[in-house]
């Protein structure tokens, strides 16, 4: 059970590195640019998924 733990661990920050590269259509970006809003997160305020990846393999370890 911790080998599919630490795989499904691993496996967050590289769907979600696919996900931002195109893999699964347009990245945030993109949508973003397309439907234009009054307020839009600043990309520093994504810097916490680091935090909570890095944090999910060092549990799942």
């Amino acid at each position: 059970m911790r080998v599919v733990v630490l795989l499904f661990a691993l496996a967050m920050p590289v769907v979600s590195w696919w996900s931002q590269s195109g893999a699964f259509g347009p990245d945030n970006g993109t949508v973003s640019d397309r439907y234009p809003t009054l307020l839009v997160a600043a990309g520093y305020a994504f810097s916490i998924w680091g935090v909570i990846f890095l944090l999910g393999v060092v549990y799942a370890a």
